[in-house]
C-alpha cells in the first residue's frame, strides 16, 4: 500500500513542478523577455513530465492514474510543438541578425569613404598653387556632390557630430527591457514596420518624426530608444545638451544643423537626446540667454520647417523626466507623446529574473513574487540597486575569510537576502512627481 502511494505521489509531485515550469516559461514569452530563458523551463517542464510517465505502475495503480497520465500526455504534445516552434522563430533572428551585421558594415564602409573624400578634397585644396587655388576649389565640389550640400558647414563641427554616432555599443534589444507593453507596441508601429515597408507607410500612414518619452528617471527611457534603432537598423545619434553648445557665439546652431545634415545622409537615422528639457525648455523666461533661444529655434526648423522633406527618414527621440518645462512649439513636434511608468507587479518580478539570471541564487518563483509585492513604487534602476545590495549578503558573511575563499564555495543569494536590502534601499520615485506626470499623460500624452 505504501508502494502504491509513494508512486502516485511521486507522480503528482513531479507533474505540478512541469506546470510550475510550462507556466514560467509562457509568462517569460507574453513578457518578452529572452526566448532562451522561456526554452530552457520549456525543457525542465518536458523532462518532469517524461519522468513522470515513464514510471512503471501496476495494474491498480495505472487505473488511478490513468487521468493525470492523459493530461501530461496532452501538454507534453504541445510542449514539443512550442519547442519547435521557438527553435524555428531563433533561426529567423539568426538570420536577420546576420543581415542587419551586414547592413551595419556596408554603412562603416560608406562612412570611411565619406571620410576619405572629404581628406583627400582637402589634400588636393592644399596642395593647389595660390593662382589656381579657387579654381581646384570649384572643381571639387562639381565631382563631390556630398560636398556640394555641405556647403555652409565647417567639417571640425561635422566631425563633432560624427563622433556621437553611437554604432558600436552594446547591442540592445527589446528582451533586455521587462514589462512595457504599449510603449514597445507604439515604437514597434510608428518606427520598426515604417522602416521595414516604407511602401505602405506613406501619406496619410507617414511615421511621426519626433517621438517623447517621459517618464520618472530609471524606467529604461534610453534602452527603449536603443533598442528601437536596433531593431530598426537605424544609425543612432546619442546626443546631449553639452553636445551642441558651445562658447563661441552662434557655433551652437550650426552644430545643430550638422546634426540634421549628417542623420540626412545616414537615414533611415534616430537621433536620440535625453534630458531634452535642459536644451528645449520653455521660451522668453527672464534667465534665457539669446544663444539658447537661437539653438531651440533652430531645432524647431530642421525637426519641421522648410529644410525638412516628408520622404526623409530621420526620427527625433527624445527623453524626460520633466515633460512640463517644455516649450509648447517643441511639444507640437513631437506627434507622439508616450508614457514610460515604472514597472508594475508582474513587469517587477520579470525585471528580479532578468537581473538574477546570471546569479547565483536559491530564490524560487513564490519568492520573487513575495519581492515583487514589496517593491511598489520602486523603478527599474531601483530594483537593480535592491539586488545588487543582496547580492552582496553572502559576500560580507565572509568577513576575512573573502580574501581565501573559493568563488564557488560562496553561498547563493537567499529571499532573507532581499528582506534585509529592503531596509537599505528605497524607492527613489516621489508619489508627488509621479501624480504629476500622471496627470500630464492623462492631458497630453498618447498611451
Amino acid at each position: 500500500m505504501t508502494n502504491v502511494l509513494t508512486n502516485l505521489k511521486k507522480q503528482e509531485l513531479l507533474f505540478e513542478e512541469a506546470k510550475v515550469y510550462i507556466d514560467l516559461a509562457i509568462t517569460q514569452e507574453n513578457e518578452n523577455i529572452g526566448g532562451g530563458l522561456a526554452v530552457k523551463n520549456y525543457l525542465y517542464g518536458r523532462q518532469r513530465l517524461e519522468r513522470a510517465l515513464s514510471i512503471n505502475f501496476t495494474k491498480s495503480e495505472q487505473e488511478k492514474s490513468m487521468v493525470t497520465q492523459q493530461k501530461m500526455v496532452k501538454i507534453l504534445k504541445s510542449v514539443n510543438e512550442r519547442l519547435k516552434e521557438l527553435k524555428k522563430i531563433e533561426m529567423r533572428e539568426i538570420l536577420l541578425l546576420k543581415q542587419q551585421q551586414q547592413q551595419q558594415q556596408q554603412q562603416q564602409q560608406q562612412s570611411r569613404q565619406y571620410r576619405r573624400t572629404n581628406k583627400t578634397s582637402q589634400t588636393t585644396k592644399q596642395s593647389n598653387s595660390i593662382f589656381n587655388r579657387n579654381k581646384s576649389s570649384q572643381n571639387n565640389l562639381n565631382h563631390n556632390p556630398q560636398e556640394k550640400k555641405s556647403k555652409g558647414i565647417a567639417r571640425e563641427l561635422l566631425q563633432t557630430i560624427e563622433n556621437e554616432i553611437v554604432d558600436r555599443a552594446d547591442p540592445v534589444s527589446f528582451d533586455d527591457i521587462a514589462g512595457l507593453k504599449n510603449v514597445k507596441q507604439a515604437l514597434h508601429e510608428s518606427i520598426i514596420l515604417p522602416n521595414k515597408r516604407p511602401e505602405i507607410f506613406k501619406g496619410l500612414r507617414r511615421p511621426a518624426k519626433g517621438i517623447l518619452l517621459f517618464g520618472p528617471p530609471g524606467n529604461g527611457k534610453t534602452m527603449i530608444a536603443r533598442a528601437t534603432a536596433a531593431a530598426a537598423n537605424c544609425t543612432f545619434f546619442s546626443i546631449t545638451a553639452a553636445s551642441l553648445t558651445s562658447k563661441y557665439v552662434g557655433e551652437g546652431e550650426k552644430l545643430v544643423r550638422a546634426l540634421f545634415f549628417i542623420a540626412r545622409e545616414r537615414q533611415p537615422s534616430i537621433i536620440f537626446i535625453d534630458e531634452i528639457d535642459s536644451l528645449l525648455g520653455k521660451r522668453g523666461g527672464q534667465n534665457e540667454l539669446e544663444s539658447s533661444r537661437r539653438i531651440k529655434n533652430e531645432f524647431l526648423t530642421q525637426i519641421e520647417g522648410v529644410t525638412s522633406k516628408n520622404e526623409d527618414r530621420v526620427l527625433l527621440i527624445a527623453a524626460t523626466n520633466r515633460p512640463h518645462d517644455l516649450d509648447e512649439a517643441v511639444l507640437r513636434r513631437f506627434r507622439k507623446k508616450i508614457y514610460v511608468p515604472p514597472p508594475n507587479e508582474p513587469a517587477r518580478k520579470v525585471l528580479l529574473s532578468i537581473l538574477l539570471k546570471k546569479e547565483k541564487h536559491k530564490l524560487r518563483d513564490s519568492s520573487l513574487t513575495k519581492v515583487a509585492k514589496k517593491t511598489i513604487g520602486y523603478s527599474g534602476s531601483d530594483l537593480r540597486n535592491l539586488t545588487q545590495e543582496a547580492a552582496m549578503f553572502p559576500v560580507r558573511e565572509l568577513g576575512s575569510q573573502i580574501e581565501t575563499i573559493n568563488e564557488k564555495k560562496i553561498r547563493p543569494v537567499l529571499y532573507k537576502d532581499f528582506t534585509k536590502a529592503l531596509k537599505f534601499v528605497n524607492p527613489s520615485i516621489s508619489k508627488k512627481a509621479l501624480l504629476e506626470l500622471e496627470e500630464w499623460n492623462q492631458q497630453y500624452g498618447c498611451n
